[in-house]
């Protein structure tokens, strides 16, 4: 196991095998990771987060306190400008801000311009955010999968 300065781990976290914390990652409480997985710097997994085995997220992802399970790595898409993630069935991550996806649709283009965005890169991440959102459309809830 290796784990990078200023990792932070909560309550009754279960590690497997070969697992890889980057630099100020960040456990809640009962999060548990599979064999081989890799968290990237200043990734922050909240309370009962389960990753599975081989799970990656990149740099700055995180993952909230739904209480989620991830069988495989979710989305991740390194666009021009910021990581734009898939954070389960409805939310949706790009740099730091996490917003349900109907949001998304409705902020996505303003957000990006507010943010310095050229035209350019405003339709790359609208294009990203609909790759997105067919991907969400085949996520079926844990209860459901099980």
């Amino acid at each position: 196991m290796t784990l990078g300065n200023g990792v932070t781990l909560g309550n009754w976290v279960k590690l497997g095998d070969w697992v890889k914390l980057g630099n100020g990652v960040k456990l809640g409480d009962g999060v548990k990771l599979g064999n081989e997985v890799t968290l990237g710097d200043g990734v922050m997994l909240g309370n009962g987060v389960t990753l599975g085995n081989g799970v990656t997220l990149g740099n700055w992802v995180k993952l909230g306190d739904e209480g989620l399970e991830y069988k495989w790595s979710p989305l991740q898409i390194q666009g021009s400008r910021h990581l734009l993630y898939v954070v389960g069935p409805t939310m949706i991550g790009v740099g730091c801000l996490r917003h349900p996806a109907e949001w998304w649709r409705e902020n996505g283009a303003a957000v990006g311009q507010r943010e310095g965005y050229t035209s350019d890169q405003v339709a790359e991440y609208l294009r990203w955010l609909d790759v997105a959102y067919a991907w969400q459309a085949t996520m079926q809830p844990v209860e459901a999968a099980k």
